[in-house]
């Protein structure tokens, strides 16, 4: 797909965004640094999808939106994560 091109970045922060955050997440596999989407109004759960980001790093940053729900259990995929996952500032359980 057109998100699979992608390698190091995808940074959506500060962008005034709405909605639910897409299951084609799931198609940033090819991403290893940086996939933002802070400070925007997001709404909804966090896709399962997410698990399938295994080359991200670094710098998972999704606070300050308004999501809900728990953090899906295939975030434990993200096994390369080394620094930087924030959830703060939404209505997760």
């Amino acid at each position: 797909g057109l998100l699979s091109g992608l390698t190091r970045r995808f940074n959506l922060a500060l962008s005034s965004f709405t909605g639910a955050i897409p299951s084609q997440i799931g198609g940033l596999t090819s991403v290893t640094n940086n996939v933002n989407f802070y400070e925007n109004q997001l709404t909804g759960s966090i896709p399962s999808q997410i698990g399938l980001l295994t080359l991200l790093t670094r710098n998972l940053k999704w606070q300050s939106n308004a999501l809900s729900g728990s953090l899906p259990s295939q975030i434990g995929n993200l096994v390369l994560m080394t620094q930087f996952l924030y959830f703060e500032s939404n209505s997760l359980t």
